[in-house]
C-alpha cells in the first residue's frame, strides 16, 4: 500500500476530472461507460476492463485506466493496474457518485464487482451527491463541498448486486429499440438508482441503502 494515499472513484470521467483539480483526493479517476443507451456489455466484458492491462486492452475504452493521465497515477503505479491493483495501494477510497441514471448504473456496477473483496471494502464509503459534480462550476466551490460517506455494510452491498443483476438480466432480454437500460426494472425500492435524475429520487436512493445499514 502507498503510504496514506488517498483515491476516488467518480462514476463520470468529468466529475474525476473535476475532484482531482478540486485537490478532494490525491488521485481522482472517473469511469467513463455509458450505461443508460445502447446495448450493455456482458459481465465478461465488464469484468475484463476492470483487469490488469493485457492484450485485450489494445482497443481504447477497453481498459479502466484509459482516460487516465499517467502523471496523475503516478503516486500509485502506471495503466497497468487492475482496479483491484490499484484500490489496494490506496489508504482510503471515496466512491463519488452524480445522481444521474447512468451515473448510478455504474455506482451498482462498481458495488456488486467489489463486493466480494472485503479488504478493500474496509476502507471504501460511497458519496452520493444531490446535484451534479459538473455543475460546481469552478475548482473553489466544489473543494469545499463536504458530503456524507457511507460505509459499505452487508445489506447496502447486497441491494446494489440485486439491482445490478434485475438490470443486467433485464437489458440483455430487451428486444432491440426497445427502451433504455436506465427504464428496466430493478427490485423494489432500488428502481431509483437508475431513474434517480432527480434530488428526491437520489435521496430516496440514499435514504434507502443508509436504511439497509441500519438494520444489522
Amino acid at each position: 500500500m502507498t503510504a496514506m494515499t488517498r483515491l476516488i472513484l467518480a462514476t463520470s470521467d468529468l466529475a474525476g476530472t473535476m475532484l482531482r483539480r478540486a485537490g478532494q483526493a490525491d488521485i481522482a479517476i472517473g469511469f467513463r461507460p455509458r450505461f443508460v443507451w445502447g446495448a450493455l456489455p456482458s459481465r465478461a466484458e465488464l469484468a475484463s476492463s476492470l483487469e490488469r492491462r493485457s492484450a485485450e486492452h489494445h482497443d481504447f475504452g477497453t481498459h479502466w485506466l484509459d482516460v487516465a493521465s499517467r502523471k496523475h497515477l503516478a503516486p500509485v503505479g502506471d495503466h497497468s493496474l487492475s482496479l483491484l491493483e490499484f484500490c489496494d495501494r490506496c489508504s482510503s477510497i471515496e466512491l463519488w457518485a452524480d445522481p444521474r441514471p447512468n451515473d448510478q448504473l455504474v455506482l451498482v456496477w462498481l458495488l456488486d464487482f467489489l463486493r466480494p473483496h472485503r479488504r478493500i471494502l474496509s476502507k471504501l464509503v460511497v458519496v452520493q451527491t444531490d446535484v451534479e459534480i459538473v455543475a460546481a462550476r469552478g475548482g473553489a466551490g466544489l473543494a469545499q463541498w463536504r458530503l456524507p460517506k457511507l460505509t459499505m455494510t452487508d445489506q447496502r452491498l447486497e441491494l446494489a448486486s440485486r439491482a445490478w443483476t434485475r438490470i443486467h438480466t433485464a437489458a440483455l432480454l430487451r428486444p432491440p429499440g426497445g427502451r433504455p437500460v436506465g427504464h428496466t426494472a430493478a427490485p423494489r425500492g432500488a428502481h431509483r438508482t437508475v431513474r434517480g435524475a432527480s434530488r428526491s429520487g437520489n435521496r430516496s436512493w440514499r435514504d434507502r441503502i443508509a436504511n439497509a445499514g441500519a438494520r444489522r
